[in-house]
């Protein structure tokens, strides 16, 4: 289950704030979380896709609407082509 705030809705977008959320779920719930020393955690495409069924190009445009609003911060490892995602936006930010 995964739980949307309100406020997170309005700054963000419905969208986006559910994939926010599932990146705090994976980081503070899911025994397999896998957070890096910067704060980083992998998250693939079809893990995103168990909670949503969003499709591969559905989930970039909602990375990139949320990356233009600096809420989160993205790298990818090259070598295996895992996709790492890190929160950034605080709860302060969710002042609308």
């Amino acid at each position: 289950m995964i739980i949307v705030m309100s406020e997170l809705v309005k700054k963000v977008g419905l969208n986006e704030a559910i994939f926010l959320s599932i990146i705090v779920r994976h980081v503070l719930v899911d025994e397999k979380n896998n957070v890096d020393i910067d704060g980083y955690t992998q998250l693939s495409v079809e893990e995103i896709k168990e909670y949503t069924l969003w499709t591969e190009n559905e989930q970039e445009e909602i990375i990139k609407s949320l990356l233009e609003q600096n809420a989160i911060e993205v790298k990818i490892m090259e070598q295996s082509n895992k996709r790492y995602f890190k929160a950034i936006l605080k709860i302060k930010d969710l002042t609308v």
